[in-house]
């Protein structure tokens, strides 16, 4: 399969459900934008599963200084994510209090629902990925947030 958005619906490689069998030793996760890498995120995979690698005690790299700040507040950094609003794949770096205090770096949103009441996460193709264009953590309300096409996750045993 190439690496575009020409296939419609969600693929996920029966690897994953192996995961612990594959000696993972790296996870990436990368999202793109008219077929290029626009940002990314790289994980420590070692002893971890296919549900909690995506945590900011396992992250080793990323474009965002701020998120690699230890002292940082982060709210929600997870693949389950804020589920009443079906933010999936979300870092947040503040609490749930409005639709014009939403910021963080990253946002997947799969289906409509409770999330739709915002205005930032509305829209007629689902999924939503949203992701900072900064080197830091934006309003998703902003011009600096704004959507992929798609998202890989990638391993390295």
């Amino acid at each position: 399969m190439a690496l575009n958005d020409n296939y419609k619906d969600h693929y996920k490689s029966s690897d994953i459900e192996n995961w612990g069998n594959l000696g993972v030793t790296e996870v990436k996760f990368a999202v793109y934008r008219d077929g290029v890498q626009v940002s990314y995120l790289t994980f420590n995979g070692i002893g971890s599963d296919k549900n909690n690698w995506f945590s900011r005690d396992r992250l080793i790299s990323a474009p965002y200084r701020d998120l690699l700040d230890v002292d940082l507040t982060i709210y929600y950094f997870s693949i389950e994510g804020y589920q009443r609003d079906r933010r999936a794949f979300y870092i947040t770096g503040g609490p749930h209090i409005g639709c014009s205090l939403d910021v963080g770096w990253t946002a997947v949103i799969d289906t409509g629902g409770f999330s739709d009441y915002c205005q930032w996460p509305r829209a007629t193709r689902k999924p939503i990925i949203t992701y900072s264009r900064t080197s830091g953590m934006v309003n998703f309300n902003t011009d600096d947030a704004v959507r992929a096409d798609f998202m890989a996750v990638f391993i390295k045993s």
